[in-house]
C-alpha cells in the first residue's frame, strides 16, 4: 500500500520566526510546521510504527505461517517516503522535521545525503555522504566501534577496503593496510577472466548491505534523508533500492527521498532509477511506501504565515509578497528573513523583473556584496554541495582577488557563514544552507560557464599531491570535463583513472561517462602518439558499453581497437573476453562465443582441438595423462605463479571455453578445456582459475564414476584404463584446495563448492561438509559470486539436511528467504528451490507421487534445462518412494533407470536417489519373485559399496539395507536379520530419521514373510511410523497406520 498526501506549509520556531540550519549535522529542530501537521504526523508514524510493530507494518501477507509459507511473509521494518514538489515548497524542511523526533530516541540517528546541483557523475556522492555521517555519529562510542568493527571484519574481511572510496569514514571502524603482500600483488597481474560486471556489482551490493546492517544495529531508528534525487548519481539511487530491499536487515530504517517534481526528466536514466526505487520498495517484502506531494501557498496561507511573523501585516503587503513569490514557501521565508520591510521593498524596487524564484532573490542579495566576496561564492559553488577550506584556498591563491591574503579569505568565509549563505559541517568543511544558494552563486555574471569551472578543475589538478588528487578524482574530473575539449592526454588519462575506479566500485554509468570524456580529451593523433592510452580508453569504454547493453556504442568503441594494425591477441584479449561473456551470458550465442575463443587460441599458436567431434576422446586421453600426474604429483604443492603472458592468455581463454560449456551443456569440450588448464598449471604455474580447474576435474571424475556403465566416451576407454576411483577424485580436490589457498578469493567459492558439494560428498560424511559449505557461501558473497553463494547456502540449509534425514519442517522454513534472494538476483536456482519446496511439502501429506502444488506444477512447467529435468525426476522419485503406490513406484524405477545420474552425474543427491530406487527394486523383487528387479537392485548395491569403500560413512546404512534385501532374496534369513538391525541402528544413531523409518519399514515387510510372530513385524512397523512422524512424513504415517 502507498499512502499519499498533498499539502502546503512552512517551518517556524516557537516564536514565529523562520527556522534555519545551525549545526554541523542536518538541522532537526522545527518545533512547529505551519500547514504541515498531517505530514509531520505521517513521518512520525513511520518511525513509531516500525519500532512498535504497528499493525500497518506487520507484513504484506495475511496468509498463515503454515508449511507452505509465502514469499511475502516477512516482517516490514523499512519505510520509503517519497516527498515531491517544486523547488522551495519545503520538502527538505518537512523531512528535517522528523529529525528531532528521531534524535529523541536513545539510539536514533538522522542523516542527510545531498545531491549536487545539475547532477554529477561522481559515484555514490549522495548516499556516501549520508553513510559517512552515520559513521561519524557512531564512532564517538568506543563500544559501538568495537562491535561494528567485529561484525564488518568477520563478514567482509579485507574486502571491506573496496568500500573506502565510497565510505571513507569506515577506516575509523575497521583495521586496514594499504600494502598487499607480494604473492597477492603478483596474483593481481594474472588477469580477471571471469569476474564480469555482475560479480563486481553484486560484490559492492553485498558489502554495502553488510555495512548498513552493522551500522543500523546501533541506530534504532535510522532515518536517511536523500535530498534532490532529480540530481542524484545513479549509483546512489541503485544503493538506495538495494538497502531498502535487504530482508536480512531486521532493524528499523526510514528513507526520505525528496525531489523537485518540476525538474524531473521523465525518460532519463536517472529518473528510471528513481522510478525503480519506487517500484522495488512497493513490491519488497519488508518495505512500506508512502508518498507526499507539496504545493505552493495560496494567498490565504501567505497572509497567515506573514501574520505569524508580524501581526501588523497588511492585506496589501501580503498580496505584494504573494505576487513576488507566487506563494513559494521558501521564497516567502527568505522575504521574511529580510530584517526591515523597507529594505525588502527596496530590493523589490531594484529588481528589473519579478523576484519569483528563490535563486533570483539570492542573486539580488549577492549582488549587494563586494565583488571579491561574490567571486569567493562562485569558487565555492564550483566545488559542490560541500567543500573544504584547503581546496578553496588552492583556488583562491591562483584566481582570487588581487592582493588578497588567506586571512582575508577566511574572514569572508566567516561573514558568509554569519549571513547564512554557508554553514560549517565539520573541521574546515562547509556546505550550503540551501541548494538554491549554490545555484545562485553559480549564476553570478554567467560564471557557471564551462571554462570558468574548467579553470578551477585544472588548478586543482596541477596543485594537488597524487594521494589527494586520487581522493578528489571524480570532483576534479567533473570540473575539467565541463570545459570545452582540450585534447590533452593528461586529462584523458585522468578520465581513464576515474572510469577504472568507478568500474571497480560498480558505478557503471559513471564509468561509461568518464570513459567517453576521456576519449574526447585524446589528441587527434592519439593512435600514434598515445597508442597504449587510446587502447585502454576505447577498451574500457567498450567493456562498459557491453556490460550496460549499449551494443551500438560497444561496436563503435571495440571497432576502433580491433581495427588497429599490429594489434596482438594479448593486447585485445581483455576486450574480446568481454565480448565473449556478453555473447554467452546475455545473447546465449554459445557457438559464436566458442568461435572467438578458438580463433584466439589459433592466433596464439596453441593447439587445443583440431576436430570437435573428437573432443570426447581427446578429453579422456588428456584426463588419463592428468590422473597419472596427479596421483604421483607430490611436487604440485610447490607450484609457483604463472607469469608468462602468452601462457597466461591461453589459460584465460581456456577458462572462457570451460565457462561457455557449462552454460551450453557441452560436457566433453568443457572437460577438455579443464584438462588443458591443469596441464598448463602443472607446467607453468598457477593462475586464478587453477584451483577451480582441479576441483572441476575431481567433479568430472565423480561424474564418470557414477556413469551407468563401465565405459566412457562412447566406449573409447574403460574405467580400468583410466584407473579412476573416488580416491583419485578426492586427490584432485586436495590439490584444488591447496592451490586455492595460494590463489586467494578470486575463484575460492567455486573451488570450495565443486570440492565439497560435488566431489567429496562421495567420499566424506555429509556432516563433515556442512561447515565448508557455509565458508564457501561467505566467500562467494564477499566476491560477488552470489549465484555460487546461493547454491552453497541451499546445500547447507536444504539438500544436505534432507540427505541427513533432518525434520522436514525445519528444512522447509528456509525456503521463503532463499527463494526471495534467488528471485532478487534472477538466478535459475529459484526454480530448483521451488521444486524441492513443493516436494517436501508434498512429503508432509498424502501424495500421489505427482509434483503439483502452490509452489510448483510439473504439468505447466515447460523448461528443458537438464538441471530442471533432473530435479523434477528426483522429486517425483522421492514422492513415490515414500508413497503407498508400490507398483507405480517400481515401474518408474525400472523405466527411468539412471536417468538422474545421466542428467546430473556428479550431484550428491544422486546417492540418495539411487539408494531409494534400489530399495524399491528389491521390494518388487520380493513381491513378484522376478529376477530382473533383483539384478537392477544389485547393480545399485555395488555402486553404493564403491562409495562406502571410498570412505563415505554417510552411506554405510545404504549398503547395510541393500545387502539385507539381497540376502533375504538369497534365503539367507539370519544374515538378513542382522543386516536389517545393523542398518536400523546405524541410521538411528546418526539421526537419519527418514532412513531409520525406511529400514524399519523394510524389516517389517521381511518379517511378514519370514517371522512366525506377527508382533515382531507389528513392532517394526510401529517404529517406522514413529520415525516417519518425527521426520514429518505425515502422509506416509497415515498409510502405515492402516496396516497395523
Amino acid at each position: 500500500g502507498t499512502e499519499k498526501m498533498s499539502c502546503v506549509g512552512l517551518a517556524v520556531d516557537g516564536r514565529g520566526k523562520p527556522n534555519f540550519m545551525t549545526s554541523d549535522e542536518p538541522h532537526t529542530e522545527p518545533l512547529h510546521m505551519i500547514g504541515r501537521e498531517k505530514e509531520t504526523l505521517l513521518l512520525q508514524s513511520c518511525v513509531e510504527g516500525l519500532l512498535s510493530g504497528n499493525e500497518r507494518w506487520k507484513g504484506k501477507s495475511t496468509s498463515s505461517r503454515d508449511l507452505t509459507g509465502t514469499l511475502s511473509d516477512f516482517e516490514v521494518n523499512k519505510e520509503l517516503v517519497m516527498i515531491q514538489g517544486n523547488s522551495g515548497v519545503g520538502k527538505t524542511f518537512l523531512a528535517r522535521a522528523l529529525g528531532k523526533e528521531v534524535n529523541d530516541y536513545e539510539n536514533g540517528v538522522f542523516v542527510e545525503g545531498k545531491s549536487s546541483i545539475g547532477g554529477t557523475y561522481k559515484p555514490y556522492s549522495t548516499i556516501g555522504s549520508a553513510i559517512n555521517q552515520i559513521c561519524r555519529r557512531l564512532k564517538s562510542n568506543a563500544t559501538n566501534v568495537s562491535s561494528i568493527s567485529e561484525t564488518i571484519s568477520s563478514t567482509l574481511g579485507k574486502d571491506v577496503e573496496i568500500l573506502f572510496p565510497i565510505i571513507s569514514e569506515l577506516k575509523s571502524f575497521v583495521p586496514y593496510s594499504s600494502d598487499a603482500d607480494d604473492e597477492s600483488s603478483a596474483m593481481a597481474q594474472t588477469g580477471n577472466d571471469g569476474i564480469d560486471f555482475l560479480h563486481i556489482q553484486r560484490r559492492i551490493k553485498y558489502a554495502l548491505r553488510v555495512v548498513i546492517r552493522a551500522l543500523n544495529a546501533y541506530c534504532e531508528p535510522l532515518v536517511i534523508l536523500l535530498d534532490d534525487l532529480q540530481w542524484a548519481d545513479i549509483a546512489s539511487l541503485e544503493t538506495a533500492a538495494n538497502i531498502l530491499t535487504d530482508i536480512d536487515n531486521t532493524h528499523p530504517m526510514v528513507v526520505l527521498a525528496c525531489y523537485r517534481s518540476n525538474e524531473v526528466v521523465e525518460k532519463s536514466k536517472r529518473w528510471e532509477k528513481v522510478d525503480s526505487i519506487i517500484r522495488r520498495a512497493s513490491s519488497a517484502a519488508t518495505c512500506h511506501l508512502s508518498a507526499i506531494h507539496l504545493a505552493d501557498f495560496r494567498i490565504t496561507e501567505v497572509k497567515a504565515m506573514l501574520e505569524v511573523h508580524d501581526d501588523e501585516t497588511t492585506e496589501d503587503f501580503a498580496e505584494a509578497c504573494f505576487k513576488q513569490t507566487s506563494g513559494n514557501p521558501l521564497l516567502l521565508r527568505e522575504f521574511m528573513n529580510v530584517s526591515k520591510r523597507d529594505e525588502l521593498q527596496e530590493m523589490i524596487d531594484e529588481a528589473n523583473e519579478p523576484i519569483n524564484t528563490v535563486v533570483k532573490l539570492h542573486l539580488l542579495k549577492m549582488s549587494r556584496l563586494p565583488e571579491s566576496m561574490q567571486l569567493l561564492l562562485q569558487y565555492s559553488a564550483c566545488l559542490g554541495s560541500s567543500f573544504r577550506i584547503k581546496h578553496l584556498a588552492i583556488i583562491w591563491k591562483k584566481h582570487g582577488a588581487v592582493g588578497s591574503q588567506p586571512e582575508s579569505m577566511m574572514e569572508m568565509v566567516h561573514f558568509l557563514e554569519e549571513e547564512r549563505f554557508i554553514e560549517s559541517c565539520g573541521v574546515d568543511k562547509y556546505k550550503w544552507v540551501h541548494d538554491t544558494i549554490q545555484e545562485a552563486a553559480l549564476s553570478i555574471e554567467g560564471k557557471s560557464n564551462a571554462m570558468f569551472q574548467f579553470e578551477i578543475g585544472m588548478t586543482l589538478f596541477h596543485a594537488m599531491e597524487e594521494d589527494e588528487l586520487q581522493s578528489k578524482l571524480f570532483d576534479v574530473a567533473d570540473l575539467i570535463n565541463k570545459g570545452r575539449k582540450s585534447h590533452r592526454a593528461e586529462f584523458a588519462a585522468l578520465n581513464l583513472q576515474a572510469a577504472e575506479q568507478a568500474y571497480r566500485i560498480a558505478a557503471f554509468y559513471s564509468a561509461q561517462e568518464y570513459a567517453r570524456k576521456g576519449i574526447e580529451q585524446l589528441p587527434s593523433d592519439s593512435w600514434t602518439s598515445k597508442r597504449e592510452l587510446s587502447i585502454q580508453l576505447f577498451t574500457i569504454a567498450a567493456e562498459i558499453d557491453l556490460a550496460l547493453g549499449d551494443d551500438k556504442s560497444a561496436q563503435r568503441h571495440s571497432g576502433k581497437v580491433l581495427n588497429q594494425s599490429n594489434l596482438s591477441a594479448i593486447q585485445s584479449l581483455s576486450l574480446r573476453i568481454a565480448m565473449i561473456r556478453k555473447l554467452a551470458n546475455t545473447d546465449m550465442k554459445y557457438e559464436e562465443a566458442l568461435g572467438i575463443c578458438l580463433d584466439l587460441l589459433d592466433e596464439l599458436n596453441y593447439k587445443f582441438v583440431q576436430n570437435r567431434t573428437l573432443a570426447p576422446f581427446q578429453a579422456i586421453k588428456t584426463l588419463y595423462k592428468t590422473i597419472k600426474t596427479v596421483k604421483s604429483g607430490d611436487h604440485l604443492s610447490n607450484l609457483g605463479i604463472m607469469t608468462d603472458r602468452k601462457k597466461l592468455s591461453v589459460a584465460r581463454i581456456l577458462a572462457q571455453i570451460s565457462y561457455i560449456c557449462s552454460l551450453s551443456d557441452n560436457a566433453n569440450l568443457g572437460l577438455l578445456s579443464m584438462c588443458h588448464i591443469v596441464e598448463l598449471t602443472i607446467k607453468h604455474g598457477y593462475f586464478e582459475y587453477s584451483g577451480k580447474a582441479f576441483a572441476a576435474l575431481g567433479n568430472a571424475s565423480v561424474g564418470l564414476l557414477n556413469a551407468d556403465n563401465d565405459s566412457l566416451a562412447d566406449g573409447a576407454l574403460s574405467m580400468r584404463l583410466l584407473n579412476l576411483d573416488y580416491q583419485v577424485a578426492a586427490r584432485f580436490s586436495e590439490v584444488a584446495l591447496s592451490l586455492q589457498k595460494k590463489i586467494g578469493t578470486s575463484r575460492e567459492a567455486q573451488t570450495l563448492f565443486d570440492t565439497y558439494a560435488m566431489c567429496l560428498t562421495f567420499s566424506k560424511p555429509v556432516q563433515y561438509l556442512l561447515e565448508p559449505m557455509m565458508e564457501a557461501h561467505d566467500v562467494a558473497m564477499r566476491i560477488g559470486d552470489t549465484d555460487c553463494g546461493l547454491w552453497c547456502l541451499s546445500c547447507y540449509h536444504i539438500w544436505m539436511p534432507y540427505m541427513m534425514g533432518k525434520p522436514l519442517r525445519r528444512i522447509i522454513q528456509h525456503f521463503p528467504k532463499l527463494i526471495h534472494q534467488a528471485e532478487e538476483l534472477g538466478t535459475r536456482i529459484a526454480v530448483i528451490l521451488k521444486m524441492h519446496w513443493q516436494m517436501m511439502v508434498n512429503l508432509t501429506k498424502r501424495s500421489d507421487g505427482k509434483m503439483e502444488g502452490r509452489m510448483f506444477s510439473s504439468k505447466s512447467f515447460k523448461g528443458s534445462n537438464s538441471e530442471y529435468l533432473a530435479t523434477i525426476h528426483f522429486a517425483e522419485g522421492e514422492l513415490l518412494t515414500f508413497s503407498d503406490l508400490d507398483d507405480f513406484a517400481t515401474a518408474r524405477a525400472v523405466e527411468s533407470e539412471e536417468k538422474y545420474t545421466k542428467l546430473y552425474p556428479a550431484n550428491f543427491l544422486g546417492m540418495i536417489e539411487a539408494f531409494h530406487r534400489g530399495v524399491v527394486l528389491y521390494a518388487m523383487a520380493r513381491k513378484t519373485k522376478k529376477k530382473k528387479f533383483k539384478v537392477a537392485g544389485s547393480k545399485i548395491r555395488k555402486r553404493v559399496q564403491a562409495w562406502t569403500e571410498a570412505g563415505n560413512a554417510s552411506v554405510t546404512h545404504y549398503q547395510l539395507l541393500l545387502n539385507a534385501e539381497h540376502a533375504s532374496l538369497d534365503d539367507k534369513n539370519d544374515e538378513a536379520r542382522k543386516l536389517y538391525l545393523d542398518a536400523i541402528t546405524f541410521a538411528a544413531r546418526t539421526g537419519q530419521l527418514h532412513h531409520a523409518a525406511l529400514c524399519n519399514e523394510r524389516y517389517a515387510d521381511f518379517l511378514t514373510y519370514h517371522s512366525p510372530d506377527e508382533e515382531d513385524a507389528k513392532y517394526r512397523l510401529t517404529e517406522a511410523i514413529r520415525y516417519y512422524k518425527e521426520w514429518g512424513a505425515i502422509g506416509k504415517v497415515q498409510f502405515l497406520e492402516k496396516m497395523l
